[in-house]
Parts: C-alpha cells; structure tokens; sequence
C-alpha cells in the first residue's frame, strides 16, 4: 500500500456518496465489492467481494471513509 491520503475532493465525493444512499442501502463500486451503509453506527460493511478485487482501492476507500467518521468493515472472511 502506498502513502496515499485523501484529498478534500475525495473526502467531498464519500460524503455525497453517503447522503445519496439510504440508510441500509447497498453500494457496489467497481473492482471492489458489495457494502451496506450503516449510518446510525457510520459504517459500511463489506458482504461480499468482486472477482476483480483492488485491495488498493479498497484501503483507498478505508482511508477516505475514516477522514468523516466511518467505519469500513470486511465481513467477507477472505
């Protein structure tokens, strides 16, 4: 994993990705898996990953999600 950080464009871009969702709503970005926001407990949890899975990315998204206050979790098991 790179040093990468998120710019405030990509912090921006999680929080209009969460105020578009619905509470329990499922996100299904490319190249990464399938989430479900939690937004009482500020989470987006990992159910099941892509076969083109870009771990990268996801640490990415990790990242971007911890600067707001959200949790990712992986629940794959993989």
């Amino acid at each position: 994993m790179t040093d990468w950080e998120p710019r405030d464009s990509d912090i921006e871009w999680v929080k209009d990705l969460i105020r578009i969702l619905k509470d329990g709503g499922i996100w299904v970005p490319p190249a990464m898996g399938f989430f479900t926001i939690d937004k009482q407990a500020k989470t987006f949890t990992m159910t099941a990953k892509t076969p083109e899975h870009d771990a990268e990315l996801f640490e990415r998204t990790v990242k971007a999600c911890k600067a707001i206050g959200y949790t990712v979790v992986d629940e794959t098991g993989e």
